[in-house]
């Protein structure tokens, strides 16, 4: 694999997030409790912090450009694959890092319900991650989640997760 810094000509819009974005309207999480500490007794928000900047520092040891977005605890990249170009986001929220792989293709409407399936049938035999397609705008995304609840995850567990995504 090719890892490259972002191509600005590539046909990932670059401002929307596949995954949710902080503060965008999901189910309701609201804690009804004091937030709840790390182990170390970290709030979570502290962790989260800390762990926006691993991810940052991971991406900035390897040499591979990205475009930070603060305001989400988020990055946006791109990578060459084998035989295409590859989006990636990630953002940091709730104790995860999510990530989401981004194939530079759209299912046209037509073909969306087939391909569905094609991809259940996928995941079905996934060890790690899942495939899921956009409705709205028929791109296809590698998704993980990176739980790192109570700690803060090392630059290279994350430099090792984002290389197996991306392969």
């Amino acid at each position: 694999i090719h890892l490259t810094p972002p191509d600005p000509a590539m046909d990932i819009p670059p401002a929307r997030w596949v995954l949710y974005r902080r503060n965008e309207s999901r189910p309701s999480r609201e804690r009804h409790s004091p937030a709840p500490t790390g182990v170390f007794g970290m709030a979570d928000e502290g962790i989260d912090d800390m762990a926006y900047g691993a991810l940052r520092e991971t991406f900035e040891s390897k040499g591979w450009g990205y475009k930070a977005v603060p305001e989400n605890r988020g990055i946006v990249s791109s990578f060459q694959g084998n035989d295409l170009a590859i989006g990636y986001h990630a953002f940091v929220s709730d104790g995860m890092i999510r990530m989401a792989a981004i194939l530079s293709f759209k299912v046209p409407a037509e073909r969306m319900r087939d391909f569905v399936w094609s991809l259940n049938a996928i995941n079905s035999d996934l060890p790690f991650g899942s495939f899921a397609m956009n409705p709205a705008d028929g791109y296809v995304t590698f998704d993980y989640a990176l739980v790192y609840k109570g700690t803060v995850p090392s630059a290279d567990l994350i430099a090792d997760v984002v290389v197996t995504m991306i392969n």
